[in-house]
């Protein structure tokens, strides 16, 4: 019997991973003030709406639309950067007070606007606590009181915001936050008179931060050029220039981070399936009641439909029907024996907003014979009667034909459109508005179809945050499944979700358990350990490196307390070898499949230890990375994937097998193939 464990193997096994699709999930890793608070209908939902919508079309995103629709090469690109950095050195502007205090109205209209949708919020205590947390009414009184707010306060506001602790990464917090961080910057360039060396600064070394990014995939340096996209955008009020600085950066490195491919094949054996029904006709056609009963055999299936702006499956009802009926119409009653097939069409359209249905249409080809006609009275009525049967015989196998499509109709509809109502309502509630209201919304989400497959193209990160700047690996050959996820998808996911996060083990482990009943063993502790308790650093949570077949995983941790013992600082690596193998099965016949493997001992020291220095730890040190250690060895040593056994109609129809994976160049690539029923079989059961 083929198991279902290599996927959630898979995606379990490293612990980091674990963290961001919680991050990313909103059933998971949240606080219940946070829960609450998005189940409400209220203002801040709209607002919410409103916003995710403004920021899809930002400026900013539509300046670099415009740059990719030139046709803008990253070469291109970096000779105009290289320009602009000149022009921008040579007509130096200086920053002065009036653009603090424009910065400072920017601030105050961003706290106004929250307060606003905060006040009209139905969950007033939840409400009230953020107002509380973020000081937001002490602010917006001094914002528009004085000319210099105190830093002190700001410094609190900014260090609750980036805790990240009651879901701040919101999208409704957005716009105060990066208002509060363009104020902050404009007063430390300022107060400290730097803004001129570290624009020059800039200028002169942004295209080295380009080729060190280029040339190494290390995710740090995605981080240091995520701090210099921040700070050309603070300074855009400054020198509007910056911004377009940022927007060609932008071209150079925006590639998409994810892509998914789905064969026709593999869609098309989610549609398959045999239907045999009785069917009982009783209806009335051109003033003729007829009755009788039928037999109705159709097989579904679906092919792919090209479109280059969402993805469109048709899916196609065959269907034979044969019936036997009898009409009455006084004084004729006429014996019918009806022949022939239903052809249905019901077309599916996915997109970024929605799954679509598109009312089904149907081709009916029925030949209908008649096998016995009783006419009461004499002659004459025989004769009209006759006359009257020959003239009506088209127009009622019309109306036979039609009333026969609209029943199919309703009938594909009633089997397919619930199904996609649900897949679509679980899309809209656990991950589109999920992702929208913490602004963790893919920029680009591009879906498009043609006969062979589906193609699903994503980019994680925000506006600041490099993406992949080559494009995914093409494999040898087209699977019905393939995913390919760029390092700087997750790198980006998890900065945007993690960073200064607080994360409590036993509401990680409950709201996982609503997912997962059965959680893998390192995920375990013992009953009398109190739960860990952990906080990301500010910069860098998580990062991820894809390299010469090899998974590296880093998690750096600001603070941690386990057994009652806390400090800060600590450092965790985990490396594994991606590789594909062959292995005999039961019945001695060779198969592929995927095997993940520890590299080395998973590591944890505090961040500026140096193990080659050979320097003590602290009994606290000592005892915290025992701890951390003893955790991480319960990470499975090798994983091998086994044939994944899917529900619905791929259930009966085959089994999904991981064939290919490979880590290079930043991308990770793992693909299946879809082995059908008949040749998956094993042997050994049918004897």
């Amino acid at each position: 019997m083929m198991k279902k464990t290599f996927c959630f193997r898979f995606s379990m096994v490293i612990f980091l991973i674990a963290i961001v699709l919680v991050s990313l999930y909103p059933n998971f890793a949240q606080a219940a003030r946070i829960r609450r608070f998005l189940r409400q209908r209220g203002a801040v939902s709209a607002e919410t709406d409103r916003l995710a919508a403004k920021e899809r079309l930002a400026p900013k995103e539509k300046e670099l639309q415009k740059e990719k629709e030139l046709s803008l090469s990253p070469e291109a690109a970096k000779e105009q950067l290289k320009t602009l950095c000149e022009q921008v050195k040579s007509d130096y502007k200086k920053i002065t007070p009036d653009h603090l205090k424009q910065s400072q109205q920017r601030l105050f209209g961003s706290v106004q606007s929250l307060l606003r949708v905060l006040n009209r919020d139905s969950n007033r205590e939840t409400a009230a606590e953020w107002k509380e947390e973020f000081h937001l009414t002490e602010l917006s009184a001094t914002l528009q009181k004085t000319n210099a707010p105190d830093k002190t306060l700001l410094d609190d506001i900014w260090n609750a915001l980036h805790s990240n602790k009651k879901g701040v990464r919101r999208i409704i917090f957005d716009d105060f936050r990066k208002s509060l961080r363009q104020y902050q910057t404009l007063e430390r360039l300022i107060s400290e008179n730097s803004y001129e060396s570290q624009l020059i600064n800039v200028c002169d070394h942004l295209l080295d931060y380009l080729e060190t990014y280029s040339g190494n995939r290390d995710p740090l340096h995605a981080v240091a050029l995520n701090d210099v996209m921040v700070w050309l955008e603070d300074v855009g009020v400054v020198e509007p220039r910056t911004l377009k600085m940022a927007n060609l950066v932008r071209v150079v490195f925006s590639g998409v981070n994810l892509q998914i491919q789905v064969g026709t094949e593999f869609v098309s054996a989610g549609f398959q399936s045999e239907i045999k029904e009785n069917i009982e006709i009783d209806e009335n056609i051109l003033g003729t009641h007829v009755v009788g009963t039928g037999t109705f055999t159709a097989t579904s299936s679906a092919e792919l439909v090209p479109n280059e702006n969402k993805a469109e499956i048709n899916v196609l009802i065959k269907a034979v029907m044969d019936s036997a009926t009898v009409g009455y119409h006084s004084p004729v009653t006429v014996n019918t024996n009806t022949k022939g097939t239903l052809s249905a069409e019901k077309r599916i359209q996915i997109t970024p907003e929605a799954f679509v249905t598109v009312p089904t249409k149907t081709r009916a080809d029925l030949k209908a014979t008649l096998s016995n006609i009783r006419i009461n009275g004499g002659p004459l009525t025989q004769m009209i009667a006759k006359q009257q049967i020959q003239e009506q015989r088209a127009s009622s196998q019309s109306v036979a034909r039609q009333r026969a499509e609209k029943r199919m109709n309703v009938r594909v509809d009633k089997r397919i459109n619930p199904r996609i109502e649900e897949l679509n309502e679980n899309y809209q509630t656990k991950i589109r508005t999920p992702l929208l209201q913490t602004g963790l919304f893919p920029r680009i989400w591009n879906l498009s179809s043609t006969t062979e497959k589906i193609d699903w193209s994503i980019l994680i990160g925000s506006l600041t945050q490099p993406s992949a700047m080559n494009p995914a690996p093409v494999t040898e050959k087209p699977y019905d499944l393939t995913v390919q996820v760029h390092q700087s998808a997750l790198n980006n996911a998890a900065a945007l979700a993690l960073s200064g996060r607080f994360l409590d083990e036993d509401e990680f482990v409950k709201d996982l358990q609503k997912q997962f009943p059965k959680l893998p063993k390192f995920l375990e502790r013992k009953q009398e350990e109190s739960p860990a308790q952990v906080s990301f650093v500010a910069k860098a949570p998580i990062d991820i490196l894809f390299v010469d077949n090899k998974i590296k995983a880093v998690i750096r941790l600001d603070d941690i307390k386990v057994l009652n013992n806390a400090d800060k600082s600590y450092t965790i690596t985990i490396l594994y070898h991606v590789r594909v193998e062959t292995k005999k099965d039961q019945n001695g016949a060779e198969r592929t499949i995927v095997v993940l493997e520890q590299a080395e001992t998973p590591q944890a020291f505090p961040s500026n230890y140096q193990p080659e220095s050979g320097a003590k730890l602290s009994a606290i040190q000592t005892i915290i990375r025992s701890y951390l250690i003893r955790r991480l060895e319960a990470l499975p040593k090798r994983v091998e994937t086994e044939p994944l056994e899917l529900d619905g109609e791929w259930k009966d129809s085959g089994v999904l097998v991981p064939i290919f994976a490979s880590s290079n160049d930043g991308w990770l690539t793992f693909a299946c193939d879809w082995i059908p029923k008949e040749k998956n079989k094993n042997p050994a059961d049918e004897k």
